[in-house]
């Protein structure tokens, strides 16, 4: 059986709103003209900034999403009930770049006491992949049923409404819920539960049983989780390179485009010396491991890309801002125009980015890989790696196994962004200003879902548990069977 090593929770930076607190001091209220106000510049920061805000929903569509939240803002709101307003909104523009803040004063209260289940979403069904209640991982692989009392599928159905993600992709607010303790954080945030917890779970023997447990400070969590299952993977090793069946086969794994690899190499050389190696050695597959993996600069994409097509190619369709400056400055983090030199004006009275070193006809990287290519992804391939994935099933003749990708097939809205602090409550909403279009083949598969494999490929919660990895396993005999 080929396993997979087992992640430990990872605590990203801008998802510290991810905990319960168990008896949390009463949140400052905002007064209706407050909440309006923030909710005024809210709006025009979307419409003014975000070039896909119609993207996928038409503006009719859009403006009654907006509509709907003003008419929720009725006298006084706590600051938690007006970011719960709020994420809906954010979470219907189906950008999965754009992110809603909690401010410092939520942050603050919020990460005393965290929900010490690390669960994953499968099916529409919760489960838990590791129980830090426990020194013995006791509860592990059971199926959440509730929590407090709350039906775990009115739990997720209101976390769905509010987490964010790219397009139509059927995986990647799933995943989203399941990793870097969003589920913990839309416990409190979304659906108001504080520890003490009472969860009624289901173990995989049948019997049901209904678990007492507090929260634990953040700290505490994440120092359990690097003790159990080692420190989250290191920007100083972004990506390896390692050789199997005498050398027939590679296997490039990536876990970030950015940061070094090897002896602190820059990851551009590495993945130069890479296809060297793989030229050298007369390597006839290689497997690319992209899953888990949420992306990072465009140009390294751009430049494994090039090792794998045969012609010179587009990359980028286009790549369209609606302005070079806009209203919300005295809000932002940054007043500062785009810089004329970077875009250019174009007839649709849009302005184009230019200067992007993806930008216009892209030259194939020598020495070309010309073996058979097998890419692993899941609901975690997202932005930069799923438009390498989606180039790849566009422009190859790689084969793709997993999940449907988290990042959609056309393309993204993200690059340059903007950080706009609402005046009166300080929550932050990050808007990405550059839409961009990847120039992909729209007969290959709907242009607005995430990549989709040629193998698809499902875990059970007992998968997850037992550390198999199912893709590497189908990657491995399908690149035996090639030769």
């Amino acid at each position: 059986m080929i396993t997979r090593s087992k992640s430990p929770v990872r605590m990203l930076p801008w998802a510290l709103f991810c905990m319960a607190c168990a008896t949390p001091p009463a949140p400052t209220g905002l007064a209706k003209e407050q909440l309006t106000q923030d909710f005024q510049v809210f709006r025009n920061a979307f419409e003014e900034g975000h070039p896909g805000l119609y993207r996928y929903s038409s503006k009719a569509d859009m403006d009654h999403v907006f509509e709907r939240a003003s008419e929720a803002l009725s006298g006084t709101m706590t600051l938690d009930q007006f970011y719960r307003v709020l994420s809906k909104v954010t979470a219907a523009v189906n950008c999965g770049h754009t992110r809603l803040l909690p401010t410092a004063e939520m942050t603050s209260r919020l990460e005393q006491s965290e929900f010490p289940f690390d669960v994953r979403v499968i099916d529409g069904r919760v489960y838990i992949l590791h129980d830090y209640s426990t020194e013995d991982d006791r509860m592990k692989g059971s199926e959440v049923l509730s929590v407090n009392g709350h039906q775990i599928d009115q739990l997720l159905g209101a976390m769905l409404q509010s987490v964010e993600g790219d397009g139509r992709s059927a995986t990647q607010r799933g995943y989203r819920l399941g990793h870097d303790g969003e589920f913990a954080g839309m416990l409190k945030l979304i659906c108001e539960i504080h520890s003490p917890f009472q969860v009624k779970l289901r173990r995989s023997s049948g019997e049901v049983l209904v678990v007492g447990s507090v929260g634990m400070p953040l700290k505490i969590l994440k120092n359990l989780a690097g003790r159990r299952y080692g420190p989250p993977p290191s920007p100083l090793r972004a990506a390896t390179l390692t050789f199997m069946d005498e050398d027939r086969i590679g296997i490039l794994t990536v876990y970030g485009f950015g940061g070094m690899a090897g002896l602190l190499t820059p990851l551009n050389r590495f993945f130069d010396n890479s296809f060297r190696q793989l030229s050298k050695r007369a390597t006839k597959s290689l497997i690319l491991d992209l899953r888990d993996h949420d992306g990072g600069q465009p140009e390294l994409g751009e430049q494994v890309f090039s090792y794998l097509a045969s012609e010179p190619f587009l990359y980028y369709k286009d790549l369209i801002l609606n302005a070079r400056s806009f209203s919300f400055f005295k809000y932002a983090d940054s007043d500062k125009p785009i810089p004329g030199n970077l875009v250019k004006l174009g007839p649709d009275a849009k302005y184009h980015h230019t200067a992007h070193a993806n930008w216009g006809i892209q030259q194939v990287r020598q020495p070309h890989f010309g073996g058979d290519i097998f890419m692993m992804l899941n609901g975690g391939s997202f932005s930069v790696t799923a438009e390498l994935l989606a180039m790849a099933k566009s422009k190859t003749k790689a084969k793709l196994i997993g999940e449907e990708s988290g990042g959609v097939f056309s393309g993204n809205t993200s690059g340059m962004k903007y950080d706009v602090k609402l005046p009166n409550s300080k929550i932050v909403l990050r808007v990405p200003v550059v839409a961009k279009y990847l120039a992909v083949d729209e007969s290959k598969q709907p242009m607005d879902r995430g990549v989709i494999p040629d193998y698809p490929v499902h875990y059970s919660i007992g998968d997850l548990v037992s550390g198999m990895d199912k893709e590497m396993a189908v990657a491995l005999e399908l690149a035996r069977k090639a030769h």
